[in-house]
């Protein structure tokens, strides 16, 4: 029954989160929602700074292992990078309300509770996508930049995804292949007289 507890408080306040914002929340509606105390929230979780470090974890740490288990079996960048894409794009779409949340805390003032409790994993998920660009390069000087080009490569796919929360394009299951050719190619390569049989279907 704990577990059980615990995941309610969990996902009730995943829900609220992502709704209205971790600021916006407090405590008595987590409560609420959830159908309990505040003594057994605390009892679980000590303080709402420490749910929001949970809910967290136990998502980022799911969507890591998927980019590193994928990523892994990769021989080339592009595989790798549509990978990475695949898992990213597919973990937000199973898990809307974490990530609609998450990319909020992109945005949260610096010195927050929220955004001193992402930090980290915004830091994981970046030296993920830098490593897959340096173990890529092979001693090659083209990847001196990785970690620019990590930064850019995640923000095109964050882009994305905010757009398909935001209901500005639909998901389909070519768009982290489209992701990928349009970071390593560019638009110019786009052009609809010339997009080759990967990119049709559009976001």
């Amino acid at each position: 029954m704990s577990r059980e507890n615990r995941e309610v408080i969990r996902l009730q306040a995943l829900k609220l989160f992502a709704e209205r914002g971790y600021e916006a929340v407090g405590v008595q509606e987590i409560v609420l929602k959830a159908g309990i105390t505040k003594p057994t929230m605390y009892h679980y979780f000590g303080d709402k700074r420490t749910l929001l470090a949970e809910i967290i974890s136990v998502n980022g740490d799911e969507l890591l292992d998927r980019i590193r288990r994928k990523s892994s079996r990769s021989n080339s960048l592009e595989t790798a990078l549509s990978e990475a894409a695949s898992s990213i794009v597919g973990f937000a779409v199973e898990h809307l309300d974490f990530y609609r949340l998450y990319l909020s805390l992109w945005f949260a003032p610096p010195e927050s509770d929220s955004a001193t409790v992402a930090r980290p994993y915004h830091q994981s998920l970046f030296e993920l996508m830098k490593a897959i660009f340096e173990e890529s390069a092979e001693g090659s000087r083209q990847f001196n930049h990785a970690a620019e080009y990590a930064f850019s490569f995640l923000g095109q796919v964050h882009t994305y995804i905010g757009a398909f929360l935001g209901g500005a394009v639909s998901y389909d299951r070519n768009a982290a292949t489209r992701i990928m050719h349009r970071f390593l190619n560019g638009i110019m390569d786009d052009r609809s007289d010339l997009r080759p049989a990967i990119d049709r279907g559009g976001i």
